[in-house]
């Protein structure tokens, strides 16, 4: 069994095929494909979306369609290289490799690389100077930072000489510094324009960076000064994938700046958010939905009815609470642990396991509750905003947690039994609901897998 749910692989050149594009965001791709086109000057747009709402999965159908079209692209995964603090050569770089898949010149690209050294080491030289003067007094010990404290006058006045010393350079070496980067700009826009020199029509570099939302925020704003600073040319277009929100929280937290999203739009052009592509939503989480449980690998033959069941359940909740993509496949590996124990019970429950999962999954002090049997109908009711008189799935899921958290020595256990058909956990029903919380937080599942 699956316990967490495979990402889809989308090929470099794949695009948006039948099998991949649940969501029918091909026509969209083509459109934003068709921007990028037709823009001359430099852009960078902001690809904007919640977590979870499917905006890599989208960014990478995308960019096989570039590629399939000709466009020269690179994917950058910025939480995945935010372990580096040298952002510049770490984008530099990217664009090399890149070259070395073309027909260009050895000359073109050796200047680039020529170029693309000074820059780096200006872009570091300061950070350098003064982390190596400042920085070690981190590695003094007591006795040695105690005598320090003693003279901290003395240490201000040299940090200040230090910082004084660094800003006279960089004054006097201004002109140096933007002749270099004035140079680098105009041989990365040579460079580029000799990517698609024999394709019919020039196309841009489209450089993609993803998760720009999930990495160290002072290295997002690096990202976005370089951008700005060093990459702005003509033939490249930067799609920065990122959520606006958190983005402007990294802002908050290197700036403090009282008002980030004013601060952030002076780095993009254009936003797309890809809550604006109309699609057939609820249709589509229905696919994606059966798409994640059926490809979990369960045992059809134990596990059938339940999976056909839970694919309804987590559709009518879906709708509900709005769950997103991520929310989703959470959702799933929790339902997968809940299966992969002897104990036969969690199976016998769909509504009980799944709607367990969506509120692990969503509220934590919900489900605290569940877990310290505190846990009251009308929690369930007020969660999956259940009228308990519609007749909907929604309602059967509302009766069942009822039947068990109300569950007494005065209940017929006859007539128990005959509803859910077998005789439950320990004999005692308002057991269940803790226990399954117990198999999902792994608190019985070492002692019950096979």
């Amino acid at each position: 069994m699956v316990f967490f749910p495979r990402q889809i692989e989308i090929g470099e050149n794949e695009g948006f095929t039948p099998e991949n594009d649940i969501f029918e965001y091909e026509p969209y791709g083509r459109r934003m494909m068709k921007l990028m086109e037709l823009v001359e000057d430099p852009l960078v747009v902001a690809f904007e979306g919640p977590w979870g709402s499917g905006k890599s999965t989208f960014i990478k159908q995308w960019r096989g369609m570039l590629n399939s079209n000709g466009f020269p692209t690179i994917y950058y995964d910025a939480f995945e290289n935010d372990y580096t603090q040298d952002v510049f050569s770490s984008l530099a770089g990217e664009v090399y490799s890149l070259a070395g898949e073309y027909d260009i010149s050895k000359n073109i690209v050796n200047r680039f690389s020529r170029c693309a050294l000074p820059v780096a080491k200006k872009m570091m030289w300061t950070t350098l100077k003064v982390a190596a003067k400042i920085g070690t007094l981190n590695a003094l010990n007591d006795s040695e930072f105690k005598m320090l404290k003693d003279c901290k006058e003395d240490i201000a006045n040299g940090v200040s000489d230090i910082v004084d010393s660094i800003i006279k350079e960089r004054i006097e070496n201004n002109k140096k510094e933007k002749a270099l980067i004035d140079k680098f700009k105009c041989i990365l826009q040579e460079l580029i324009e000799n990517m698609t020199k024999d394709a019919d029509t020039k196309k841009p570099l489209i450089f993609i960076i993803d998760e720009l939302d999930r990495c160290r925020p002072d290295f997002a704003l690096s990202i976005l000064e370089n951008i700005k600073h060093l990459f702005s040319v003509r033939g490249v277009h930067f799609v920065l994938v990122t959520n606006i929100e958190q983005l402007s929280e990294s802002i908050k937290v290197v700036y403090g700046t009282k008002y980030p999203e004013v601060y952030l739009h002076k780095f993009y052009n254009l936003c797309i958010n890809i809550y604006s592509f109309k699609t057939s939503t609820n249709n589509a989480y229905f696919k994606y939905i059966e798409r994640i449980l059926l490809n979990m690998n369960y045992d059809a033959r134990k596990y059938d009815n339940f999976i056909i069941e839970s694919v309804d359940i987590l559709k009518s909740i879906a709708i509900v609470k709005k769950l997103s993509l991520r929310a989703i496949e959470k959702i799933d590996t929790y339902i997968s642990i809940c299966l992969s124990t002897r104990h036969s019970i969690c199976p016998k429950y769909p509504h009980l396991v799944c709607t367990l999962a969506v509120i692990k999954t969503l509220d934590v002090n919900l489900y605290n509750k569940a877990v310290q049997k505190t846990l009251l109908p009308d929690d369930i009711g007020t969660f999956l905003s259940v009228n308990k008189y519609n007749g909907h799935l929604l309602n059967d899921i509302f009766i069942q947690f009822k039947d068990f958290i109300e569950y007494s020595p005065q209940t017929d256990m006859n007539a128990f039994v005959e509803k859910y058909g077998y005789r439950t956990y320990g004999g005692d029903p308002k057991e269940v609901i803790p226990f399954i919380c117990n198999v999902m937080d792994l608190y019985d599942f070492i002692e019950t897998v096979d």
